[in-house]
């Protein structure tokens, strides 16, 4: 079990009900012992937030390592929209031993949204937006940090526009890293129906097999929208399609401070 969540669960006990108010903020000594532990003390460590304009919007972005001289590894959140700087604390500190690590909250998601117009925003939202924000990214952390090549990793949609960046640009790359790569979203889409339906039948859910089934031809035919791929996924992540052994990604989604 993380240590951070023991402490966390201890000092929510050890509030006074008095403070557990919907006005008082109950995880708020929680956050400050995580802050702490995760403050970066080593004298070339580094551990900087700021704000980059990358293709005309302002676009926040996180460094953290123990050593400035160590490479950059940029991290290219999912979703589209699915920031990871809340959640990184859970997973990110052994990586910044070895690399100064990279998160950045993609335009018109997390800490972004705010800095620019979103109706100003709306129209730009494409991927080659993103592959460029990205590229803007590492050229900027190249001066800023004086490296000259960089690793990137793109996790779900973000190794989309990783992939991306790789292929348009892969004299700034030391390395590309894939995690969840998307190659084919049809493909993956039959392949996943298909698997969540064997699922189905062997636990007799016929009921899962059958809002499954109506969705034919999807997805060979016809147009791919989040209603029919969020059809047949409200059952595969039952069956730990989302996080694996697990019916839903809570303790992920959770771990934001």
């Amino acid at each position: 079990m993380n240590p951070r969540c023991c402490l966390i669960g201890l000092l929510i006990a050890a509030i006074p009900a008095a403070a557990q108010t919907p006005a008082a903020d109950p995880y708020a000594p929680g956050r400050t012992i995580i802050a702490d532990i995760d403050r970066i003390v080593t004298p070339n460590g580094v551990q900087e937030s700021f704000v980059a304009t990358l293709g005309g919007a302002r676009q926040a972005v996180s460094v953290r390592g123990a050593d400035r001289a160590n490479p950059i590894l940029l991290f290219i959140h999912g979703g589209p929209g699915a920031v990871e700087m809340p959640i990184g604390w859970a997973f990110q500190r052994p990586w910044e031993d070895y690399f100064t690590v990279v998160q950045w909250d993609q335009r018109g998601a997390g800490k972004s949204y705010a800095l620019n117009d979103p109706q100003q925003l709306a129209p730009t939202l494409t991927l080659e937006r993103y592959r460029d924000d990205a590229i803007a990214l590492i050229e900027l952390l190249r001066r800023r940090y004086g490296q000259r090549r960089i690793f990137v990793l793109g996790h779900s949609w973000g190794s989309i526009v990783g992939l991306s960046v790789a292929v348009r640009r892969p004299d700034l790359l030391y390395a590309y890293i894939g995690m969840g790569q998307i190659i084919d979203v049809r493909e993956n889409e039959r392949v996943g129906m298909a698997w969540t339906i064997d699922r189905a039948r062997r636990e007799h859910n016929m009921q899962a097999v059958r809002e499954i089934e109506t969705l034919r031809p999807y997805p060979d035919s016809g147009p791919f929208t989040i209603d029919r791929a969020d059809a047949w996924r409200r059952w595969s992540i039952q069956y730990g399609a989302l996080a694996a052994g697990r019916p839903d990604a809570n303790f992920y989604l959770r771990a934001r401070i």
